[in-house]
């Protein structure tokens, strides 16, 4: 998944300086602020997938709250690593973990929110989903040291094309901006291999990889998280020590590039990362405190906060997802068992919570995911 930035040392310069200010003087109480873009009319569906197997759906009320949609789900019950839905929301793909070693495809009725009993296919330790712009799954075995992708054909879930070989221990998997490239990130070598995806055939070719540099600390660059930038400038992957390294991307070969390392929360584990649909902000579950860090992301690969105050999440955030609009962010809470939702403003970045947390109808949420 579904599917974070980090240097201790690393200066944000008079561009990121700039923006900090803009953002952070309202909240300081000195200058003024125009008022936030109006919020639009809400819909759609969101879907919490737990350790359990258990999925629960909740419809997208107008003002951006949420109801759950009793029913909607058929009996689930293998252990759920990760979920993503296909951008037109025709589909929701689940993964099942080592127990279970299964993809499944959900066909989702848009105006109900029901799912349909799932089609699958076998797949040893998944370990991370991430979908195309044209509703394509890339699925990531870490067992298999592999990714490979896979189509909903004539109303089942099927193998699509050659898959390609991973580094070991590879975590997580996202697509580029126009679904042309495929980046995996790896937490044993610390590196980020790119590689070319044909969307016609499926197939998924290697072209290059990139680690980053040793720490100067002593403490881990694992890499378990990774978020593109849909404006095709810069990758992003994180650690569960509170750092973000900062890759490049060439948009002629694919390939990533080191930039720099930041740290958004030290010491602190990152669970998730995410960049707003509109490719300009960064966010952050911080585990170990319970709060989304937001981040205007900026032209030199910069991060400037746009909050001295990040808002709380309940206890345990784990994954993120947007809805439809890039206006409302869900984030899965897993020790509370919880949905936390919260209201973007589109011009500066900063979340606001919408509602109190929304219990998720199940143990242990470990993804979120919504369609429109």
């Amino acid at each position: 998944m579904s599917a974070t930035i980090r240097s201790r040392s690393a200066s944000l310069g008079l561009a990121s300086f700039a923006l900090l200010l803009v953002a952070l003087l309202p909240s300081c109480g000195g200058g003024s602020s125009a008022p936030p873009p109006p919020l639009p009319t809400f819909s759609g569906f969101v879907y919490a997938g737990h350790s359990s197997g258990l999925i629960t759906a909740f419809r997208i009320n107008s003002g951006g709250t949420l109801s759950a949609v009793n029913g909607a789900v058929p009996a689930h019950n293998t252990p759920i690593v990760d979920m993503v839905a296909a951008p037109n929301g025709s589909s929701v793909f689940v993964a099942s973990d080592a127990s279970a070693n299964i993809l499944q495809a959900f066909a989702a009725n848009t105006s109900t929110g029901t799912l349909s009993a799932p089609t699958q296919v076998a797949f040893t330790q998944p370990a991370d989903l991430a979908v195309s712009s044209g509703g394509i799954l890339a699925a990531l075995s870490e067992q298999n040291i592999s990714v490979a992708a896979y189509r909903v054909n004539a109303g089942a879930l099927a193998a699509f094309g050659l898959p390609a070989t991973t580094s070991v221990s590879a975590k997580a998997v996202s697509f580029s901006s126009g679904s042309t490239f495929v980046y995996v990130v790896s937490a044993f070598d610390s590196t980020v291999t790119a590689y070319s995806f044909d969307s016609g055939t499926g197939n998924i070719a290697f072209l290059g990889a990139e680690a980053v540099p040793a720490p100067q600390d002593f403490d881990t660059a694992a890499l378990n998280h990774v978020a593109v930038d849909p404006l095709g400038r810069f990758l992003f992957a994180s650690t569960d020590t509170g750092r973000v390294y900062v890759f490049t991307l060439s948009a002629s070969t694919g390939l990533a590039s080191f930039l720099r390392q930041i740290s958004v929360t030290p010491g602190n584990r990152i669970s998730s990362i995410l960049i707003s649909p509109d490719g300009e902000f960064l966010y952050v579950t911080d585990f170990t405190t319970n709060r989304v860090l937001g981040f205007a992301i900026v032209a030199d690969g910069t991060l400037a906060p746009v909050s001295i105050a990040p808002p709380s999440t309940d206890v345990g955030p784990v994954a993120m997802s947007f809805d439809s609009t890039g206006r409302l962010l869900f984030t899965a809470n897993q020790t509370n068992a919880s949905i936390t939702v919260f209201t973007r403003n589109s011009t500066t970045g900063v979340l606001t919570t919408l509602t109190p947390a929304v219990p998720t109808g199940g143990p242990d949420p470990t993804a979120i995911t919504s369609i429109p």
